[in-house]
């Protein structure tokens, strides 16, 4: 159990994603989205899964989307609005 993680919707999570500079990967259709990042500097690729349509995305999948995307859970957290 991952307590310390606050619940979201996936259409927070997108929302928070795209702000901190995410764009869908391409679009299709189904229950999951990729998303990417280029980093401007290094041009490494930063991509990550969103499971789409969730009232309460899973904590454990969160933490799953924000390993991949190389995003801490603070920042996270801090650009949630």
């Amino acid at each position: 159990m991952s307590p310390n993680i606050p619940l979201y919707s996936s259409k927070q999570v997108i929302k928070t994603l795209e702000r901190l500079g995410f764009k869908p990967y391409y679009k299709k259709p189904g229950s999951h989205q990729t998303y990417y990042r280029e980093d401007p500097k290094t041009h490494i690729i930063s991509k990550c899964t969103v499971l789409l349509g969730k009232k309460e995305y899973a904590r454990g999948s969160l933490r799953a989307t924000l390993r991949d995307a190389k995003i801490p859970l603070q920042t996270f957290i801090d650009n949630v609005k």
